[in-house]
């Protein structure tokens, strides 16, 4: 599917609460063996805190009694190299490298950061090519955040999104009660002209004071298609997931809630 393309912007207040990018690869068992001393020093004065995460890999092989349960497998070590100010993390493991933002503001300051960080892996470690490349957007939508107290979620959200929280035909009275809706979860899968889509979306509750929320949660990604480790072909890849992005948001919400998030072009 080729999406409808919309101007780029940038929205003030920032709906965006995390954005992860990640290349999976081959087990390297350099990165099981040996600590990443080498890596951490070359990126120490951008992220100098170290948390070290240790993952049972959760597989079960086989059937009966001849059952390999997860916890039999060796664990693998993921070490996650954190900003000063904690909103930046990169995460390393034998099996894939991740950057994780929560404090977003432009694609070509992400995409930097991710490029300058596989260039290290390149130089430190042997990966030959890569299985998997993803790129995804979690945008929590606050009404109070942007003014929009009592506005209900029909006249901001899309509704292809929406579904069962405006089937106006099912109430006796003709139109859903917002209170009347306690979950709404869904989650959908698309064939992009260049990459996979998961769009997960529904509503949601903010922390601690459970504001009502609604949740657009898009990871795109190249799965199951072995190619070279080749930081070119990944940096073109990972801008084909942006522009797709910002589409997809943009045609998820209307006009109303595009106002109200202050757009400013980005030429």
């Amino acid at each position: 599917m080729r999406l409808k393309k919309w101007e780029r912007v940038r929205y003030n207040p920032n709906p965006l609460v995390e954005v992860v990018a990640q290349v999976r690869f081959p087990r390297v068992l350099e990165l099981d063996d040996q600590l990443p001393s080498v890596f951490q020093r070359a990126i120490q004065e951008d992220y100098p805190f170290l948390e070290i995460q240790e993952d049972a890999i959760s597989v079960t092989i086989g059937q009966g009694k001849n059952t390999l349960l997860s916890n039999e497998l060796p664990k693998s070590t993921v070490y996650h190299f954190v900003s000063l100010d904690r909103s930046w993390r990169i995460s390393l493991c034998s099996e894939f490298f991740a950057l994780t933002c929560d404090k977003y503001e432009q694609w070509e300051g992400f995409r930097q950061r991710m490029m300058t960080a596989l260039s290290e892996i390149q130089n430190l470690y042997l990966i030959v090519i890569i299985t998997r490349i993803g790129l995804r957007y979690r945008d929590l939508i606050i009404r109070e955040d942007v003014g929009m107290q009592g506005v209900p979620w029909r006249e901001l959200i899309s509704p292809l999104l929406l579904g069962i929280t405006i089937a106006d035909g099912l109430s006796d009275d003709g139109e859903v009660a917002e209170s009347d809706v306690l979950a709404a979860q869904s989650h959908i899968g698309l064939l992009l002209d260049n990459c996979q889509l998961n769009l997960r979306h529904g509503l949601a509750h903010r922390e601690p004071n459970r504001e009502s929320a609604y949740l657009i949660d898009a990871d795109y990604f190249v799965d199951n298609q072995v190619t070279r480790f080749n930081l070119d072909d990944i940096g073109l890849q990972l801008d084909k997931f942006h522009a797709n992005a910002g589409s997809i948001f943009r045609g998820c919400i209307q006009q109303r809630l595009h106002d109200a998030l202050n757009p400013t072009p980005i030429s």
